[in-house]
């Protein structure tokens, strides 16, 4: 299991999904973890991570940059998702809020604003990635 500190100093982490053909699919995102080796995120309940996330648990994150390219190590993750009226999904917004600020606050605040269905990732951080994503 990481060490959450290899996270703090990064903004974005690429989370890597799989297609139902095993292609991987890589997306940056805004984080948070807890201190347990677990990190936590948000998502729109539509998106196609979700929909992979949903046929397949397993995944691989990692720090980047906002667009996605590795800053570091990718770890192997399982996921779990949360409704967003789940203690996990309180404890998301939390986390996010620390981690972010107001800048999180004002992105939070469009989301609500246009009525975006939200689902809580809550990911169990596992061995190195293999192979770098």
């Amino acid at each position: 299991m990481p060490d959450p500190s290899v996270f703090a100093a990064h903004k974005y982490v690429q989370l890597v999904t799989f297609r139902k053909s095993g292609q991987p699919v890589g997306t940056p995102m805004w984080f948070a973890v807890d201190g347990t080796g677990k990190m936590f995120m948000q998502t729109n309940a539509a998106s196609g991570k979700v929909k992979r996330l949903r046929n397949r648990p397993e995944a691989q994150v990692g720090p980047s940059d906002s667009r996605g390219k590795p800053l570091g190590p990718a770890w192997q993750a399982t996921a779990t998702l949360h409704a967003a009226d789940s203690p996990q999904a309180r404890l998301t917004v939390t986390l996010l809020k620390q981690h972010y600020g107001w800048i999180y606050r004002i992105f939070n605040f469009g989301l609500w604003l246009f009525r975006r269905r939200l689902v809580y990732l809550e990911l169990q951080l596992g061995a190195p990635a293999s192979g770098e994503s």
